[in-house]
């Protein structure tokens, strides 16, 4: 199995933004102004919505902590913003942020972050009226769409989705309202998402798309994205990549160990049965309480090609369905007609939530130690005459 880089500067600043303010200020401390700056200019990078000028410009951006600058050149055009280090001598914007204050505004829990806006300084050029419009109109494009990828990120889950080309909203699927539903209360927190499937197949250099969306969802996020096949190891400013079977319950507890616990586990993975059922009796354990683990396309339970069958009734829990059907009978385990003192499984004590929609299913965990109906209520139907 490959091992995904170190999270490096990016989650002790994770964790600091929305804490206290010296919390923060001991953090970049700790990293460094250079590396704090470093995560800084990625996330914008990540954030950029190809919506700058056609024309491309060049922007000087100078983040300022503690009386130091780190300085930068931003390339922006319609397709793509590139950064370089140090500045330019021919830019006509220079936008200086703090740095405490941006990293708040790109990882701060909440809408109601509202950190002091930036200063700008314009280099205007000495020229008439009309030629001065004609020539800052792109610069004052590229100003936007700086300004833009610096701001709250957006956050409506099936416009991310095409955007980065995710298959969850649109065409075949329709899974992010669902999503969005489940992951709403979670958006602002410091959350680990571990997606098993990466996507493209065989094709080393194709795929990640929902990892994307993920890390532009959960802006205060880390995203991990697990594969069969080798894929780029770093997609992102807090997307990691990483190789291996979810077959393979050796190489799942691994991973687990070195990277867990989780938030979110979502399996996009082969679809089939006996791996969807291997990498939940592996993975469950390591996923936090409150936190949720996602199946996707459970389709495959009635399809022999993946291990399933067409007689659902006859299905058992080999199946991805049977599996999550005996779940919510083991939620209500203490409801038995036994006393429930005999061995469980670990799910039967940790899923409090089973939610099926259309191809979907999420699993809540937390503690499930709710008393059992009282003895004295008769188990048979009160008389009615």
């Amino acid at each position: 199995m490959v091992k995904s880089s170190h999270w490096g500067a990016v989650e002790p600043l994770l964790l600091a933004v929305g804490a206290r303010d010296e919390e923060l200020l001991a953090a970049i401390a700790g990293v460094g102004i250079e590396q704090a700056s470093a995560v800084a200019i990625g996330e914008v990078l990540a954030r950029y919505g190809a919506d700058g000028p056609w024309d491309p410009v060049q922007v000087h951006l100078r983040l300022h902590h503690d009386g130091r600058f780190t300085d930068h050149t931003l390339r922006i055009d319609r397709r793509e913003m590139v950064a370089t280090a140090g500045g330019p001598g021919d830019a006509s914007v220079t936008v200086t942020y703090e740095l405490r204050e941006l990293l708040a505004q790109l990882f701060g829990p909440g809408a109601d972050a509202r950190p002091a806006p930036p200063k700008v300084e314009f280099t205007w050029p000495q020229t008439s009226i009309p030629e001065l419009a004609q020539r800052m109109h792109p610069v004052v494009q590229g100003l936007d769409a700086l300004l833009a990828a610096c701001s709250p990120a957006e956050t409506d889950l099936g416009r991310l989705a095409v955007r980065f080309g995710s298959d969850k909203w649109g065409g075949v699927h329709w899974y992010t309202r669902h999503y969005e539903r489940h992951m709403r209360a979670l958006r602002d927190a410091p959350v680990r998402v571990l997606e098993i499937g990466v996507g493209g197949y065989s094709d080393n250099g194709a795929g990640g798309a929902s990892l994307r969306m993920w890390q532009q969802y959960f802006r205060r996020g880390l995203v991990l994205g697990l594969d069969l096949f080798r894929k780029p190891e770093v997609l992102g400013p807090r997307i990691r990549t990483l190789q291996g079977d979810q077959n393979d319950p050796g190489q799942l507890n691994a991973l687990a160990k070195e990277h867990g616990p989780f938030d979110i586990v979502i399996d996009d993975g082969s679809h089939v049965n006996e791996h969807v059922r291997t990498s939940f009796d592996t993975l469950f354990p390591y996923v936090r309480e409150g936190g949720l683990y996602v199946i996707e396309d459970v389709q495959t339970s009635y399809w022999p090609g993946y291990g399933g069958t067409p007689d659902a009734a006859a299905a058992g829990d080999g199946t991805t369905l049977g599996l999550m059907t005996s779940l919510v009978d083991l939620m209500h385990h203490r409801e038995y007609a036994d006393d429930g003192s005999g061995p469980r499984s670990y799910a039967a004590d940790h899923t409090v939530g089973v939610h099926h929609y259309h191809n979907l299913v999420f699993v809540e965990k937390g503690r499930n130690n709710e008393e059992p109906t009282p003895a004295w209520i008769p188990r048979s139907p009160f008389p009615t005459a």
